[in-house]
This record gives structure tokens, sequence and C-alpha cells, in this order.
């Protein structure tokens, strides 16, 4: 944050010029804070809207009520060790990277976790270093030091070349930053310092909003201040301003980057979102233009929104007109209407807050809103009332990832399941299910994407490109007949005419394209042609399309010599049923004999919701719906089934079961959203009403059917 705050003045006197500009505000909350202070002419808003926050989240963890006890914490100590890492960086990246002092809150807290902090009297700021032309001399003496070692003759760097460095840095704040300093009656180091303070620097977490980003990924913000590459939880706009909500509702504070420079901020102390064509006069209240995703991502990618400056939110308040501003504590001095305070409109902050940095209590607080709190409780209940005996269970959306094993102690109160359970290992988030029919989607994707790359095509029948398929139709004439019709899409949409389990005879059951019929032997026949064509298994064909890529280390097709340790044992209603000894005969069907869990599979489903490297043609093909179901407004789409849910718009899901185990997994591409779970028992009622009415708080849905649908 480099730019002048005064820029805006100009625009502002003009904008209302013989116009009524009074904003009445009330607050309805605000946390305690130390007292404003004033950076002056120096780009030093990162360090001292850092500090103030920092000193606010010491004020809220140790409950300080009396203003005279708030910490005082030294911003000449950030900036010189800032400077200082800074300067190392730039010359080993041989000068790419911006030489001057604008950085992030983020920076603040990592230089406090790495050097520890002092107080502001040991190490006070110089008053001369807010004054514009000192500061200035300063930073053109940093870049030309910097300048040349970086365009040094020599190829190494003579030893103690910071020490020139150090030299412009003591001299302009008056002395090194000390190590070590007396306080408080005691002696202490930086580092002890801090952690007397009890200030952790973990505990805190960047967020920004950006839509070239998946939501719920890490990625480092790209400005030229964040020189330290600190990564940023990206979320949707609506819920990292949500975050912001959450923090005031907590007594949370909040330390933001901001674009100041736009013709909606002011110095007499408020900021909002004015209409692009709006004359410079203006009678209050205007109506702000809306801003979304796409808009934001415009402006931050055409340079027109930029981190000017860094900021201390604090609170929340409404003005006269009933619209919700935050609380702003800016770090200019006692300037404008509110002694250096300002209200920023909910607008202004979605159109031009880039990123914000907050506690992860408060992450944690606003990823857990509508799921119920006590939903190990809700699953053990529903484990119970189904007959459940272990659960694995995964949600994730762009700010959540809650993964459950649970065992149902009732069921293994049994003398017969208890005796098998004390031989099996006791379930983990890491143990292994059979995945049943929900295998069929993966495999699905990769014919997909065959046809994607050219080497398939879905409309042209299989036997075209495998003969051999005829051999498993050779003692029928019209069974052959037949086989010669069916196509990829046929087998990925169930029409194929083929029955769901008898591998050994396959017979057809009507003309292919007829009709609907969920067909397992129909997607073993594409697996053999797939086979085929790549000339390679199909256990090492979910190996190198997916399950490398996406970390899905211990998923499989075929059996696999670690599952010995891993796998659960599947119990049926009359009795125990032992996984291991029925795995298909140990061959590998893309129809039913997966082996995964919720964890591995989830990064499969959240990947699939990003596009999973399909081009958009082929995407919207495999997601498009083709056959009709017995289920009004269900579909069959390629490998999925699609359904038109009037509460969430289009659900893609897949059920499954073989017997002893039992399984689910959805995306809801509106929210971002994935559940899948296993479980490993033959349920008295199914759980899928009552675990996706958990999480999406909806029952009417045909997703909560059998399985084969």
């Amino acid at each position: 944050m480099i730019k002048s705050v005064f820029c805006a003045i100009a625009l502002w006197s003009a904008l209302f010029a013989g116009e009524d500009r009074t904003l009445v505000f009330s607050n309805e909350k605000r946390a305690p804070v130390t007292s404003v202070k004033d950076q002056g002419g120096s780009s030093t808003c990162w360090d001292y809207s850092g500090i103030s926050f920092v000193e606010a989240e010491i004020i809220r963890k140790k409950g300080i009520a009396d203003p005279s006890q708030y910490p005082a914490l030294s911003e000449a100590f950030i900036l010189s060790h800032s400077l200082h890492d800074r300067a190392k960086r730039y010359v080993r990246l041989e000068g790419n990277l911006r030489a001057a002092p604008g950085s992030e809150g983020a920076d603040v807290v990592e230089t406090i976790g790495r050097y520890g902090i002092v107080p502001r009297d040991v190490y006070p700021m110089p008053a001369y270093a807010g004054e514009r032309s000192r500061y200035r001399e300063f930073t053109a003496s940093v870049r030309a030091f910097l300048k040349g070692i970086v365009d040094r003759k020599e190829k190494v760097l003579r030893p103690g070349w910071m020490d020139g460095l150090d030299d412009i840095l003591d001299g302009f704040l008056g002395a090194s930053a000390p190590t070590e300093f007396d306080a408080e009656g005691k002696h202490w180091t930086a580092e002890a310092y801090r952690d007397h303070l009890g200030f952790r620097p973990a505990d805190y977490v960047s967020i920004a909003s950006v839509i070239d980003v998946p939501y719920g990924e890490s990625f480092v913000l790209e400005i030229f201040d964040n020189w330290r590459w600190t990564p940023s939880l990206n979320m949707p706009l609506d819920d990292m301003v949500g975050v912001l909500d959450k923090a005031v509702d907590m007594g949370y504070t909040v330390n933001i980057a901001a674009d100041i420079t736009q013709r909606g901020h002011q110095l007499d102390g408020y900021a909002t979102v004015v209409p692009e064509d709006a004359p410079y006069t203006l009678s209050l209240p205007w109506e702000e233009p809306k801003t979304t995703p796409e808009i934001r991502q415009d402006l931050y990618d055409r340079k027109v929104t930029t981190d000017d400056h860094a900021m201390h939110l604090v609170g929340r308040a409404y003005d006269q007109f009933g619209r919700k501003f935050f609380v702003i504590k800016d770090s200019h001095g006692d300037y404008g209407h509110f002694g250096g305070y300002l209200y920023m409109s909910e607008e202004y902050v979605r159109r031009n807050v880039l990123h914000i940095l907050v506690h992860r209590d408060v992450l944690d607080a606003y990823k857990g809103m509508g799921v119920p709190s006590d939903y190990v409780s809700a699953l053990k209940r529903i484990m119970a009332d189904c007959g459940l005996p272990t659960l694995n269970l995964t949600y994730k959306d762009s700010v959540s990832t809650l993964t459950f094993t649970l065992k149902n102690e009732e069921f293994y109160k049994d003398s017969t399941a208890a005796a098998y359970y004390a031989q099996a290992r006791p379930a983990t988030d890491s143990s292994i299910y059979q995945a049943c029919s929900v295998s069929k989607v993966p495999f699905a994707y990769i014919v997909c994407k065959m046809a994607d790359d050219g080497e398939i095509d879905l409309d042209t029948p299989l036997v075209k490109y495998y003969p051999g398929i005829l051999k498993h139709f050779a003692k029928d004439k019209l069974n052959q007949a037949r086989a010669r019709k069916v196509t990829a899409r046929y087998c990925l949409t169930h029409v194929s005419g083929l029955d769901n389990k008898n591998y050994r005879e396959s017979a057809f059951s009507f003309e292919p394209g007829e009709r609907f019929q969920y067909s397992g032997v129909g997607i073993a026949m594409l697996q053999w042609t797939v086979e085929h064509i790549k000339g390679e298994s199909l256990e090492s064909l979910g190996r190198r399309y997916l399950f490398d890529n996406l970390g899905m280390k211990h998923t499989n097709y075929c059996w696999q010599k670690e599952y010995e340790q891993s796998h659960l044992w599947g119990f049926r209603k009359s009795g125990v049923f032992r996984d291991q000894a029925w795995s298909g005969g140990g061959k590998c069907n893309a129809a039913y004999s997966m082996r995964t869990n919720s964890v591995e599979y989830t990064r499969f489903l959240q990947w699939f919701l990003k596009g999973a490297d399909l081009s958009p043609d082929m995407y919207k093909e495999m997601t498009s719906k083709y056959v009709s179901t017995s289920k009004p407004g269900v579909f069959r789409a390629l490998g999925w089934v699609r359904e038109d849910n009037p509460a969430l718009g289009t659900m893609l899901w897949h059920t499954g079961s073989n017997v002893s185990f039992q399984c689910n997994s959805l995306i809801v591409p509106s929210k971002g959203a994935s559940l899948c779970y296993f479980w490993n028992g033959t349920a008295t009622r199914s759980p899928n009403a009552d675990i996706v009415k958990l999480f999406f708080g909806i029952r009417e849905s045909a997703s909560f059917g059998a399985a084969q649908d």
C-alpha cells in the first residue's frame, strides 16, 4: 500500500459541491481498540494498521478493560525487520521485486512470528518518519543501495553486503531494532515478549475472492505489496463479506487491504460506491451499483482496483437510511468528522477490499453456519435408526471440509458382529470401503475424456472399435445383432438393453436405445472396449487418468495388497460378510469394484466441479439430461444421475449398493459443494434423506431413493 490517501479530496469536494452530504451513523457493534495513530506521509499504512490489529487481538484475548492497560507495540520494529527481509528477497530475485516499504498486514503478523515484538516506547518511530520529504529520501536511499547490489559486476556477493542497508535503516529509525529490553519490571527478548502477550501468528488466515482460482483453494494474490507471497484462502465474495460480519458478531476485528482512490472514497468519514455516470452533484442517499464477482474480477484485472491502503475494520454501523457500513480505523491521525475513523459501505467493501486477515476462530465459526452444531450427534442418531455399522462421510464446499468416521456402538454389541469387529482393524478416516455403483462415475469420466481427445465417438457402435465384443453373445444371433448397435452413450445412460448383473450369460432384454434399464453389464461392455482401444487395463487407466493425479493414493478398481490391512468388513442383515472373501474374482469391473473412502472420492467430486480438464462442450455433454427415469425431474446423464431440484438447482449424484456396502455421492454446482459417504452394511432403511437434509437442508429429492435409479 503506497498510494497517498489524500488523492481523493479534490474529487469529493466537487462531487458534493452545494449538496447535503451528511450521513448520520449509529454504531451497532464496535470492538475495543487502541488510539488512532498517524503514519504521516509515509507508505506504512500496512505497519500501522497491522500493529493496531495485533493490539486489538491482545486486548480481546486478555480481556483488558482498562484503556490505560492497552498494549502499545512498535511499528519501527516491524518496519526494520520487514525491510531487511525484503531486501534479501529483492537481491535473491535479481531486482525482480519492488524495492519499497509497502507491504500487507500479514507481513506484520509474520514478522512478529519470526522476530517477536517490542513495546512502542522501547523502539518508537521517530517523529520525522512521517515527513513526506524525509521519508522519500529514505526510500530513495534504500532503492539506490539495492539497485547497486543487483547491478554489481561480480557474480558472487561479498560477505556482509547487508551492512550498508542496516546503516540506512538504523540511520532513519534512529537505532537498530533491539533484541532484548526491559519492560514491566522484567528483562525480555522480543520473542519472549511476543509469547507473554499471548499472540500466536499461526492463528491468522488471509482470505481473498477471485474467480480465476477455484473456491476453497489457497493461492498467492498477485499484488506488488504481497512480497512475502502470503497465501490467501479463496472464497466466494458473499462468503468473504460474511466472514467480516461474523467477526464483528464475535467481537473480533479484521485487517483489510482496500483501494481508496475510487470516486466513492472521501475523507470526511465514509466511503460508498458512486454510479459511474453520476453527476458531480449528488443528493443523499443515492443507490450504490451492485458488485458481482465478475465485475470485481474485471476491476482487479484492469488495475482499477488495487491495494492502495491497509486499514483496521473494528465494527459495524448503519446510516439514517438503514444501509450497513463497516467501521474502519485509519492511520492518518485525527482527521475528518469521526476522529480518524471512517464508515465503509458493504457495497464498497464488495468492490474494493482485495483481501482480509482474520483469526481462524472466525473462519471456523463461519464455516459452521448452516451446519447443526450437534452434527455428530445427528449422524449417530441416523446410524442407529438405519442400522449402519460404520459411517465414513465427507462434506466440502468453498469454505468447509467436514469429515466424519463414526461407529455405531449398539450395532457392534451384537455378539457375532463384535467377534468379527475384534478381528478387524478399527475404522479411521483412511479406512477403505467398496464404492459399489459409485465406481461408474469416474469410469464415465475416462470415457468422456477419451471422446474429448478424439479416441472414441460416443455414438459409434462399440463393435467398430472392438469386434471381440461379439464373443460374449456367440450363442444367440439376436443378441449379436443387438450387440452391434450398442454405443458408449447407450451404456453410460443405461439404455443398452442389457441387464444389471448377469455378466456370464449376457443377454438383451430389448433393442438398444429403446428405454431405460439400469445395467452394470452395459458398463462392463464399454469397459472391454475402452481397454481394447487403450491397450491397458482399467486398473492402469484409473491410476493414469485420475487417481495418481488427484492424490487418491489408496483408490483402485482392483483389489490391492494394502487393503488387507485397511479395508473394513461388510455386514449383511443375516450375519457377517467379510469383504476380502468377495472381490469380484480379482477382476476390475467399472460397474462396482472400486475401493476408496470419502476423503479420496471427494477429491474427484471437487475436481469435477471445477471442470475436470474437459472441454466446456464435453463437460456440458457429460452433465446434460438424456434419458428420463421413473422419477419426475430425474434424468440419466453420462455416468451421472442429473436432478433438477427446486431448492438447490442442478444436482449430480449416484448411489451404490454391493449388499454389504452402500454409498451415496452428490455435487451441487450452485454451492460448489459435494457430499459423499460410505457405510459397511445393509441398512434397515436408507439414511440418504436424513443425511442430505442435515447438510443441504432439503428433503424433497429423488437422490434419496433406490441406488439403481
